[in-house]
Formats: C-alpha cells, sequence, structure tokens
C-alpha cells in the first residue's frame, strides 16, 4: 500500500511539474513573438474592473489598460496591452496591484512598443512573461513535499 501511495504523489508531483513547465513555455513564446520594436505614444491609461459571482460570493477583477497608438511600415495602429498575456488580479489588493504597472505610463509620454511582425496589430508595452506557471510548480511542489514528509513521519511513528 505504501508503495501505491508514494507512486501516487510521485505521478501527481511529475505531472505538475509537466504543466508548469508546458505553460512556462507557453507564456515564453508568447513574449518572444512581441520581437519587433517601435516607438509609442500613450493615449490614456484606466483600471477595468469586473465582477465575477462564485459559490454566492462576488470578487471583483481588475485590469491595467494602456491606449497607445504606434506606427509599423507607415500604418498607424493602436493597441491597448501592458503585457504580452492578459493580467488581471482579483480580491482585496487587487485594485492596487492593477494601479502599479500603471504608474509606469503617462499620458502623451513616448515611450517603446514591443510588436509581433507576424501580426503587427498584436503590441505590448512591457515585454515580460506572466509568473503563474512558475506559481504553479512552486505551489505543487511545496504541496507534495508537505504530504510526503508527513506520510513519511506517519510512517515512522507507527514504527
Amino acid at each position: 500500500m505504501k508503495i501505491i501511495i508514494r507512486g501516487l504523489f510521485a505521478l501527481l508531483f511529475t505531472a505538475l511539474l509537466g504543466l508548469g513547465g508546458h505553460l512556462t513555455l507557453k507564456k515564453q513564446q508568447e513574449v518572444e513573438a512581441f520581437s519587433e520594436q517601435t516607438t509609442a505614444i500613450v493615449l490614456g491609461k484606466q483600471i477595468v474592473s469586473r465582477s465575477k459571482r462564485s459559490g454566492g460570493q462576488t470578487t471583483l477583477y481588475h485590469r491595467p489598460v494602456v491606449s497607445f497608438q504606434y506606427q509599423v511600415e507607415g500604418q498607424t495602429l493602436t493597441s491597448h496591452r501592458i503585457f504580452p498575456h492578459e493580467f488581471e488580479v482579483g480580491g482585496g489588493l487587487g485594485a492596487l496591484s492593477a494601479k502599479a504597472p500603471l504608474d509606469a505610463f503617462e499620458v502623451d509620454q513616448e515611450t517603446k512598443a514591443y510588436y509581433n511582425p507576424d501580426d503587427p496589430s498584436q503590441a505590448c508595452l512591457i515585454r515580460r512573461p506572466s509568473f503563474d506557471s512558475y506559481a504553479i510548480v512552486l505551489g505543487g511542489t511545496l504541496a507534495l513535499s508537505m504530504a510526503l514528509v508527513t506520510f513519511r513521519l506517519q510512517d515512522d511513528d507507527a514504527k
């Protein structure tokens, strides 16, 4: 029985590492797609909020949005993405966390923008990956480690 439980823990650990690795690779590919750089002008910035009801509770989610204009091959384009990935935070400190990326930009400011050369309509201002996938791997590893240690201690107590 102990071998089966340890095997299940090992399988779950491997699955979490695989999932985290896959998500990390996907996020990195998203960032790398925004490989070309151009100049942009910030048109406006705001926090867009929405509420989501789940299990009888309503949670507010906040997404920072910076509107900017940029040019690619003589064509003027507009985007609203700060990061290459979706960025939305919820909960009590959500509005404060969403405000932080906005503080880096001012209306009418000239700044760098990064765009996807395969689809120039996709552009962002900060070319940085999301750390969600790292949190999945780290959280899963910590939870499984604690479970294994607890299981091992219970095993030792039985002797």
